[in-house]
């Protein structure tokens, strides 16, 4: 029993069915909320790197930094606007994922009342991830166009954390199905066991995340110093590694929220993804 349910091909293709199954104005503005959570992290990444170049040349034009109030003025706006958009945007994939699911039914799709909230659960879960890592990908790129071998261990950051949340997630999966099915310790120690197993899993991927983070940070701080770089990109390059550090450690937690989430709307799932086109 333990190695029936879903896995993580079987969760992209419910994701993929549920989006496919909404009405076109949803499905559009699901896009561009989308667009906008991805975008935001990298215009936030272009502003640093326009700002610190504002203080490099004024530094070296004058000898002093003063751009002025209007700088910052615009500086903030931009930011003000860019939060904005994306608060509205976490927002509406609340709605989004409960149209969706809502969807189901006049699709055809029976699913049990407990089996919706977990699905939802998914759905919420699938989309930060997918947002995240999509992020991740943008900010890499700009890291390599601006740099290409300098980005070499932001790259290898990358890396090293998908493979470990890929491993900690195919374990989580077992762990809480093990759980599930586990009639012979009681509901008490039973609830606790699969906090614990979540918390350490998230403490792991965080864990990892910082260390790498800590070894990038040193290594551009190295290559600045020792003038193979220069402070504008080892300011950005420290700054795109700090940005990691916290998105990997969030896609760790949502990683295994996703796995009991999974497990438990494991028959809902297959009647959603058997219904439709995929």
């Amino acid at each position: 029993m333990l190695k029936e349910g879903v896995d993580i091909v079987t969760i992209i293709r419910f994701y993929i069915s549920c989006y496919f199954g909404c009405q076109p104005g949803v499905k559009a503005v699901a896009f561009l909320g989308l667009v906008f959570l991805i975008l935001s992290p990298v215009i936030e990444v272009i502003f640093i790197k326009l700002m610190v170049d504002g203080f490099l040349e004024v530094a070296s034009v004058s000898g002093e930094v003063d751009i002025g109030y209007g700088f910052y003025a615009l500086l903030a706006l931009a930011l003000f606007v860019v939060y904005s958009i994306g608060y509205a945007s976490r927002i509406g994939r609340i709605r989004y994922v409960n149209h969706v699911v809502e969807m189901l039914e006049v699709r055809g799709v029976n699913v049990h009342k407990s089996h919706k909230a977990w699905m939802r659960a998914v759905l919420v879960e699938a989309t930060q991830i997918l947002t995240w890592i999509t992020q991740i990908l943008a900010i890499l790129s700009i890291a390599v166009y601006m740099d290409a071998f300098m980005s070499l261990p932001l790259v290898v950051m990358v890396l090293v954390a998908s493979l470990l949340g890929a491993w900690l997630f195919s374990d989580q999966v077992y762990r809480q199905r093990r759980l599930k099915y586990n009639k012979r310790d009681g509901a008490d120690r039973v609830a606790s066991m699969k906090v614990h197993s979540r918390v350490k899993s998230v403490e792991l991927m965080g864990v990892v995340a910082n260390v790498l983070a800590l070894v990038c940070f040193m290594f551009f701080v190295v290559m600045v110093m020792e003038g193979y770089i220069g402070p504008d990109v080892g300011v950005v390059f420290i700054f795109i590694a700090r940005i990691f550090k916290m998105t990997l450690s969030a896609v760790g937690g949502s990683l295994m929220r996703l796995a009991r989430a999974s497990v438990y709307s494991e028959k809902g799932i297959e009647k959603a993804v058997g219904f439709g086109r995929f």
